[in-house]
């Protein structure tokens, strides 16, 4: 609570004050620390939790996505891959839907449908609506097209998505398309 009002500081004194610490405390320090825009040092906490083996939950493996899209997009593509094997857990949607999100961002637009393409699930409606936004954002419409097709398909009943797609036309003038 300390960390999500800004007292940083108070928040570390309380964490290294403590006898025992568990994935739970280090992935609410790990959070706080990433939301205040410090992601070395939560990174520099992440990597002391496994040296201590303590074991990451789903939670801090959400939390080290966040200290990776602090620009180390390449870290958090590579953690994604090592979960199971170095954690012992399969990664969910949400893992992956973070991937898609980091590299998004990065605008490896290329990189995030080729991630997509090769995940070992299915993609849900979520991660397909991310990667339509996202190629909206950076103005790819042909990865657009291709993520709009595939949410419509998913989700025919949602209005959003047709909203989503039809003012994303509309943005680029094709008056047919969007309507």
């Amino acid at each position: 609570m300390r960390c999500k009002c800004g007292s940083v500081e108070k928040s570390l004194e309380v964490f290294h004050e403590m006898e025992e610490k568990d994935s739970v405390s280090l992935t609410l320090i790990i959070s706080g620390l990433v939301v205040n825009g410090i992601s070395n040092q939560a990174l520099e906490l992440f990597s002391q939790m496994l040296r201590e083996d303590a074991r990451p939950t789903h939670g801090t493996c959400l939390a080290y996505y966040f200290v990776a899209r602090a620009g180390l997009v390449d870290k958090g593509f590579d953690f994604v891959h090592n979960i199971q094997n170095d954690y012992g857990f399969m990664p969910e949607m949400k893992h992956y839907g973070c991937v898609v999100d980091l590299l998004t961002c990065a605008g490896n637009l290329s990189r995030a449908y080729e991630f997509v393409e090769h995940m070992p699930v299915v993609p849900d409606v979520a991660l397909w609506r991310m990667r339509f936004i996202a190629c909206r954002f950076h103005g790819n419409l042909v990865s657009g097209e291709i993520a709009s097709n595939k949410l419509l398909e998913l989700d025919p009943s949602n209005y959003w998505n047709y909203v989503l797609t039809s003012s994303t036309y509309a943005g680029v003038e094709r008056w047919d398309d969007a309507i």
